[in-house]
């Protein structure tokens, strides 16, 4: 199992096919290295343009972290 910390890319950059670019080489490199599975961390649940790309990669939410913030 892979456990890939980060998939984003600076907004100036976004949509010009370099998320494509950079999952294709995380896919094939796993793939290279027999590896069966990943698990994506710290994406926000808010964050629709990373979990579409990951739905549609046929990844599915499993689990959900949230952080909560409280002045004190």
């Amino acid at each position: 199992m892979l456990r890939v910390l980060m998939l984003g890319v600076l907004e100036d950059y976004r949509k010009l096919g370099i998320e494509a670019c950079l999952y294709g080489r995380i896919i094939k490199e796993s793939k290279d290295s027999n590896i069966k599975g990943a698990e994506c961390s710290w994406m926000l649940e808010h964050n629709y343009m990373m979990n579409h790309a990951i739905e549609q990669m046929n990844g599915e939410l499993y689990k959900r972290y949230r952080l909560y913030q409280k002045s004190l």
